[in-house]
C-alpha cells in the first residue's frame, strides 16, 4: 500500500553523501535481514528476489530491474531511484 505525505510538510531530498559509494552490493543478491548502507547500485538485476526485513540506507538506484521482486517489511531511507523497472 503506498502512503501519501498527509502531513502537510515538504518532502526533502535523499541525504546521500557527496563522497564516493561503494558500487554495487556486498553479496550477489539481498539477503533477508540486511542492511544496506552506502552504496550505488548502477544497472543492476533483482529480477525474482524474495528478502524479508531488509533497509537500504543512502543508496542510489539507476536503472536497476527489481521486476518481480518481493521485499516484504523493506526499509528504505534516503536513498533516490532513478529509471529504474520497479
Amino acid at each position: 500500500m503506498n502512503k501519501r505525505n498527509t502531513s502537510g510538510k515538504p518532502i526533502k531530498t535523499p541525504n546521500i553523501p557527496k563522497l564516493e559509494l561503494e558500487k554495487g552490493l556486498p553479496e550477489e543478491s539481498v539477503h533477508s535481514r540486511a542492511y544496506y548502507a552506502q552504496l550505488a547500485l548502477s544497472h543492476d538485476d533483482l529480477t525474482e528476489q524474495v528478502a524479508e526485513h531488509v533497509s537500504f540506507d543512502q543508496i542510489l538506484f539507476e536503472q536497476v530491474s527489481m521486476r518481480k521482486t518481493c521485499f516484504k517489511k523493506v526499509q528504505v531511507l534516503d536513498s533516490r531511484f532513478t529509471v529504474c523497472d520497479l
